[in-house]
């Protein structure tokens, strides 16, 4: 045990340290040295994951309850809720917690999460050595250990969007979405990473539509395109070449400066927040045919099929 400022000063030597992700093996009580220093560190954009707690009541413990902390329950070799873990209103997650008063893989080893530490390897004897142990103290480091892996493959995510992606990938346990025993779910590594970096998605009927279309002039529309992150823009494209972009709510462009009767190729990328890119939509587009009035004869349309080659014709 220590003192609540040893709590807060160790969350601040963390902080200038220029750690990004945070894991606090604790709980107990409020205290506003602690929520003080969680609150400078979700300033500094710090991922903070911290234990619920193992006395097996409804009430998450502190710091986990804290606004910007990620308070993970402890699960069973299942992945079901253990009966020490805590839970309620602010559970997040859950992970590995072990529990050795069972072994339901029957390796014939208590189910507690095995660690390299100091440890009674006997009675009243303490060593250096590999020992069984159970409780959110031991789920917690699961979740920060996955927060440090997103954020050495996508360093530009924020905490917000890492707290998303671990949250958003999480195995659904319990009552369908978040409860408060399994808050959104069990953990899971690699899905966890796969929701940060997923492009952007287009729905199965996309196209890439024209209208208004002149001489010189046209519009291009899109549908909206889906993503974990929130889309920041998309950037539109004329014969492989970027012609201008738009903002997420904004999905059309006129295209100017075009020659009459020619044919285009469009196509239009849609770009996340964290710049993960979608495939192309693309489409052809032809201008329509401009002014064809002509001194030589007016008995021809511009639109008749060889009206270009009357017109050629009649100059000479």
């Amino acid at each position: 045990a220590c003192a609540f400022s040893d709590v807060a000063r160790g969350i601040d030597w963390a902080h200038t340290q220029g750690a990004d992700v945070i894991n606090m093996s604790l709980g107990g009580p409020p205290a506003s040295v602690i929520e003080e220093a969680v609150g400078r560190a979700a300033v500094a954009d710090i991922v903070v994951v911290a234990a619920s707690g193992n006395d097996g009541v409804d009430s998450v413990a502190y710091p986990a309850a804290y606004p910007g902390v990620i308070a993970v329950g402890a699960l069973d070799f299942n992945l079901d809720i253990t009966d020490y873990s805590q839970y309620g209103a602010d559970q997040d997650i859950t992970a590995p917690g072990g529990d050795l008063f069972a072994d339901l893989n029957g390796d014939t080893y208590p189910d507690g999460v095995l660690q390299e530490t100091f440890c009674e390897v006997e009675p009243d004897v303490i060593e250096w050595a590999y020992c069984f142990f159970q409780g959110t103290s031991m789920a917690s480091p699961h979740v920060a250990g996955v927060a440090a892996l997103l954020r050495a493959e996508v360093p530009e995510a924020n905490r917000v969007q890492i707290e998303n992606a671990l949250t958003g990938s999480a195995l659904d346990r319990g009552a369908p979405g978040w409860d408060p025993v399994y808050g959104h779910g069990a953990l899971q590594a690699g899905s966890a990473l796969d929701y940060l970096t997923a492009p952007p998605q287009w729905p199965a009927d996309a196209k890439l539509t024209v209208r208004d279309v002149t001489a010189t002039s046209l519009v291009l529309e899109w549908p909206p395109a889906k993503d974990n992150q929130g889309i920041a823009e998309y950037r539109i494209f004329r014969d492989d070449e970027p012609i201008g972009t738009t903002g997420a709510g904004k999905r059309n462009l006129e295209v100017t400066g075009l020659e009459p009767d020619t044919e285009y190729r469009f196509s239009v990328r849609a770009i996340d927040k964290l710049d993960f890119q979608s495939v192309m939509l693309k489409t052809l587009a032809t201008t329509a045919i401009g002014a064809c009035t002509s001194p030589e004869f007016t008995d021809v349309d511009c639109g008749h099929l060889f009206w270009g080659d009357i017109a050629w014709l009649a100059s000479r």
